[in-house]
């Protein structure tokens, strides 16, 4: 006589932990940084930005390079705490959203134009971002 044993998914995960990765869904060109971009983008274009007391943001001509239109930009807080907005409002030291040294920031489309840094505290900041079409 032959015994069969139910286990449920915990179980099995308790049992066989290396399933979980097999398990997880994989991403997809749809599950994409930014909504709507379901396609391969190339790097064409990048900046470093020199973040003080004054909000500044990237260079159109930079991320315009060649008549580009960017629908992504991956910018990295290099050297010390910002404050940014993308939304075309100005950031102050207090008003924005914050982003501390070795924060990854994803920035999509219309975003790109509108984003603004200031630096957060005494010392001035360097983003540097990579523009992709």
């Amino acid at each position: 006589m032959r015994r069969y044993v139910t286990v449920g998914v915990v179980g099995l995960l308790l049992v066989a932990p290396w399933l979980v990765g097999a398990l997880a869904p994989t991403p997809t060109a749809a599950q994409g940084p930014c909504p709507g971009i379901n396609r391969p983008l190339t790097p064409y274009a990048r900046e470093q930005l020199a973040v003080s007391t004054t909000a500044v943001g990237f260079t159109v001509a930079t991320y315009t390079a060649g008549g580009a239109a960017p629908v992504l930009a991956v910018a990295k807080v290099q050297t010390a705490a910002i404050m940014y907005l993308d939304d075309g409002g100005t950031p102050t030291p207090a008003l924005g959203m914050d982003a501390h040294a070795g924060t990854t920031l994803t920035i999509c489309t219309q975003s790109i134009s509108r984003f603004l840094a200031i630096q957060q505290g005494a010392t001035a900041a360097t983003v540097m971002a990579v523009f992709y079409k």
